[in-house]
Formats: C-alpha cells, sequence, structure tokens
C-alpha cells in the first residue's frame, strides 16, 4: 500500500516526488525505512529508472519491473497521470518496492539535471531504461523551428547527456542479483526505414541507433549491458497522437501489432540473457518475427527504387 506522496526536491520544471513506505509526514524520507533513498551498503531493492512513464511501452517497463519487486525512478510530463500510476503499483505490489517520480519535461535542460540529482543520490541504481519519445503530427518541412529543436533536444540531446552522465553511476555497481547494471535505449524500428514525413523523427531514432552501436564495446568492457530497442507496430497512443485512424492499426500482410507489455517482457529477457559484450555481435534488439522480416525485405530493395518509392508518399 501507499502511504503518501511527498516532495523530495524540486526546481522550477522537473519535481521529485516519493511513494511508498518510508514517507513521513514532514515530506522527508524516514530514516532505517527499507524506502529510504539514503544509502546502504546493499539497498533492499534493485532500482530502475524508466523515462516515458507515463504509457505505452515504459508503463509496461514499470509494471514488469515492479511485479519482480524492483524499486523505481519513472519521470514524465502528466503528474495527475504519473502519481495515479505510482499508486497503482503500490497497491499492485505485495511486497510494495519505493516508486519515486520526477516531474517535468526531458526537453528542458533543469529537468535533466533535477533527474540526474535523484539519481546520484539513489543507492542501487541498475538500469536505465530510456524510453522518452514522441512523433509530429505533420511533415519534417511542416514543423515549426520550435518543434524541430524540441524533438532533437528530446531524442538526441537528452539521450546523450542521460548515458553520459549514467554510465559513471553503473560502473562497477554491486547487483542484489549478481546480474550486470544494464541501459535500454528506446528507439524504433523506423530508424532503419527514413522516410520523407516523419524524416526528423526517423533520423533522430537512428541517432539512437548509431550511439548505442558505437558505445557497445566500450559499455561491455565495463559489463554493462546495453540495449538499443527498436519496437515495431505497437498497440499505444502514440499513432493516436498522431491522429492514426483506428483502421490503420489493425494487422494486414506481414505487419503484426505488438502489446507493449509483449515488448517489454522480450526486451528484458533479451538485456540479460546470454553473453555480455563482443560475444554479442551488436545491442540492436527489434522485437517480433515480423518486424524483423519487413526490415530485411526493405534491406532487399535497391535505394534508387526506395528512393522512386518514397517520393509517391
Amino acid at each position: 500500500m501507499i502511504d503518501s506522496i511527498h516532495p523530495v526536491g524540486q526546481s522550477s520544471i522537473g519535481k521529485a516526488y516519493q511513494t511508498g513506505q518510508g514517507a513521513s509526514p514532514s515530506g522527508k524520507i524516514a530514516p532505517g525505512s527499507r524506502s529510504t533513498p539514503i544509502s546502504t551498503n546493499r539497498p533492499p531493492h534493485r532500482t530502475a529508472c524508466i523515462t516515458g512513464a507515463t504509457s505505452g511501452i515504459g508503463k509496461a517497463f514499470a509494471q514488469a519491473l515492479s511485479n519482480q519487486g524492483w524499486s523505481l525512478i519513472l519521470t514524465g510530463r502528466r503528474r495527475e497521470v504519473l502519481e495515479d500510476f505510482a499508486k497503482e503499483l503500490s497497491r499492485n505490489v505485495p511486497r510494495n518496492p519505493p516508486v519515486r517520480i520526477v516531474l517535468g519535461d526531458l526537453r528542458e535542460s533543469e529537468t535533466r539535471e533535477q533527474l540526474m540529482a535523484v539519481l546520484r543520490e539513489t543507492p542501487g541504481l541498475e538500469l536505465l531504461i530510456h524510453n522518452a519519445g514522441y512523433g509530429l503530427d505533420r511533415p519534417f518541412l511542416e514543423a515549426s523551428p520550435e518543434d524541430v529543436l524540441a524533438m532533437g533536444e528530446l531524442h538526441v540531446q537528452c539521450t546523450t547527456f542521460l548515458v553520459n552522465q549514467t554510465v559513471p553511476l553503473l560502473s562497477g555497481q554491486s547487483s542484489v542479483s549478481g546480474q550486470a547494471p544494464g541501459i535500454i535505449l528506446v528507439s524504433s524500428a523506423a530508424a532503419f526505414l527514413p522516410s520523407p514525413g516523419p524524416a526528423l523523427y526517423t533520423a533522430t531514432k537512428a541517432f539512437i541507433v548509431s550511439l548505442g552501436i558505437a558505445l557497445f564495446p566500450e559499455l561491455s568492457r565495463r559489463n554493462i549491458a546495453l540495449q538499443v530497442l527498436c519496437p515495431g507496430f505497437t498497440r499505444t497512443d502514440f499513432h493516436a497522437r498522431l491522429g492514426w485512424h483506428p483502421r490503420r492499426l489493425q494487422n494486414r500482410g506481414l505487419i503484426r501489432w505488438m502489446d507493449p507489455r509483449k515488448v517489454a517482457e522480450l526486451s528484458l529477457r533479451r538485456l540479460w540473457n546470454g553473453p555480455l559484450g563482443l560475444h554479442r555481435r551488436s545491442p540492436v534488439y527489434i522485437p517480433g518475427l515480423s518486424n524483423r522480416l519487413i526490415l530485411r525485405l526493405a534491406r532487399l530493395i535497391p535505394r534508387r527504387i526506395y528512393t522512386i518509392l518514397a517520393r509517391s508518399w
């Protein structure tokens, strides 16, 4: 059960809250409580940070890890939605691992710094899942300068910043389970299919893939598991926000829509299943046989033909 939600720190942009046992009426964390973020040699819970946790794949990750007894740090912009979700997790998980939320927009540097301040004071941090992302409801050339810069801030600048700042926190981390600490960067299968309409989205998601591949050998040497998750067609509110008609969300041909809970389950299983490092050829993971098949077929299309087809979109 959840006792209360209290501020543990705030800035003009981001606000952090803690739920679960250990929150005191004064708003401070009760000393000695099992959910206190004050350091101990070995915290009672493994801790994961999940950005963009209010819906879709991010929410599914949070549910899966909470069910396994993980302590969570969740980020999002929609305060009421995120707080209700944190309460739901606390009610439904018997062991009641603590949940903290950091409210704010990760496109803003103040929120990113606020999040890092929380992570630096959190013992037992073993997993970062950077899921925050979105698409534009208009073609690239019709987007405003503000839209263009904002997407770059989240998909490119924020991803770069969080990985750069979080890796030192994960390096040499003593795990409760004995598993290596990990990072999951959520990209998209669209990263491999550059398209003229969502050009900025596919390009920034391709950056995440490229960054992950480039960092893979270095993180392997540090014994940090890395995955660049590239989901394909997934039933979330992502497409509804883009104005897609429900008919487009139906299975047809090779297109098979996946449940976000299945995507999260497969991703977590893949992250720690098998050898780390150079024994695995790539950190890129595309869940769903149909999605992998579609991308393989797309690679067979000559670039000249692909360009001709793209012009007709």
